[in-house]
């Protein structure tokens, strides 16, 4: 399985731990590959597309760890390799700002379509709200308030991304931090928006694993150093059951 990430720091947060968890699943194979700008909304994600501007950071895992190269080209890492799968992802400030997406997405989309060999399946990733005493400077746009955030988020998801058609999934990340947060507390980022890099990075390379991948994540073995057994349960339990 090869999936090409279409992202930003939140993608890198989700696909970190994601080798170790799929592999402990039983997942065999797996490439993975991440375009990275930091904080980069659909609107970059197209410019970048349009300009064909060498802006990205393209990391790279075929099982032996994380290779950066930068200065790449978004239609490089489309034709590198033939993808089984290509995520797509609004950049988090914007993630609840329903006119944010549009026509951004639907452009970004068709480059995309116009520009691969094969016919891989397109996917959403659905990401969080800030942690509740975040100082990140957009969530004033939603009341400095998480639960505003949160739900913005998710009418965003059922109102915009959706409708299009074009996602065969989505990762619901959001609602299992939301839900992890109820339970172990509004501490699951390192600073205050980007994911602790032991619970909150395994919590999203479960979510990836089982909605991107559709592994059994209840089979996960493994756990990063840092989360306890009975923590990993927690979190495994999350991702089983979240939702958009």
């Amino acid at each position: 399985m090869k999936i090409l990430f279409i992202g930003n720091s939140f993608s890198d947060d989700c696909t970190d731990l994601l080798y170790n968890v799929a592999s402990s699943c039983g997942a065999k194979d797996l490439i993975l590959g991440n375009l990275y700008i930091g904080g980069c909304s659909l609107k970059r994600h197209l410019q970048c597309a349009e300009g064909d501007l060498p802006d990205y950071e393209y990391r790279l895992n075929v099982g032996e760890g994380w290779v950066t190269t930068f200065n790449y080209r978004l239609i490089d890492a489309l034709l590198s390799r033939e993808w089984d799968m290509i995520s797509f992802q609004q950049a988090s400030g914007f993630s609840g700002q329903k006119e944010s997406y549009q026509p951004y997405l639907d452009k970004l989309v068709n480059f995309v379509k116009g520009s691969v060999k094969n016919n891989p399946k397109l996917v959403w990733n659905m990401t969080w709200a800030y942690q509740g005493d975040s100082t990140h400077p957009q969530f004033a746009d939603y009341g400095n308030d998480q639960q505003t955030m949160y739900n913005a988020i998710v009418s965003a998801v059922k109102d915009v991304v959706l409708p299009t058609g074009y996602f065969s999934a989505v990762s619901p990340t959001g609602s299992a931090v939301q839900t992890a947060r109820e339970i172990l507390g509004d501490r699951l980022t390192r600073d205050g928006y980007h994911l602790s890099l032991d619970k909150g990075r395994f919590l999203g390379a479960l979510c990836f694993a089982k909605f991107f991948l559709g592994l059994d994540v209840k089979k996960c073995a493994y756990a990063p150093e840092g989360v306890d057994e009975k923590t990993a349960k927690i979190l495994i339990d999350c991702a089983d059951k979240a939702c958009v």
